[in-house]
């Protein structure tokens, strides 16, 4: 399983990638996604379900850092709040997002 520094390593790596899934990560911490998402400007699309360390922190440095993300997928991610959303919804210009089993 990948750990925050192999997430960093890809991240520097391609730092032109467009689409990346982190689905189902478990061990990849809120501090490791998000300074994954400094790396990634050009991020267009993006599955994040079920990644329950994505906390509000991270979601904001996400959008921050990713003003071309269009398509986002926080399904049963339960760590972040309004916050969150809020700099989503202040940073992007999300075509389609999805928060189907969010519990907050």
């Amino acid at each position: 399983s990948l750990m925050d520094g192999d997430l960093c390593a890809i991240a520097r790596g391609c730092p032109k990638l467009k689409v990346f899934s982190a689905s189902n990560w478990a061990e990849v911490t809120s501090h490791g996604l998000g300074m994954f998402f400094s790396f990634l400007n050009n991020l267009e699309r993006l599955d994040l379900q079920n990644c329950d360390m994505l906390d509000d922190w991270a979601l904001t440095r996400l959008a921050e850092r990713c003003p071309k993300l269009k398509h986002l997928c926080l399904a049963k991610c339960n760590s972040f709040g309004l916050e969150g959303v809020k700099a989503l919804a202040r940073y992007c210009s999300l075509v389609d997002v999805d928060l189907s089993n969010c519990s907050n």
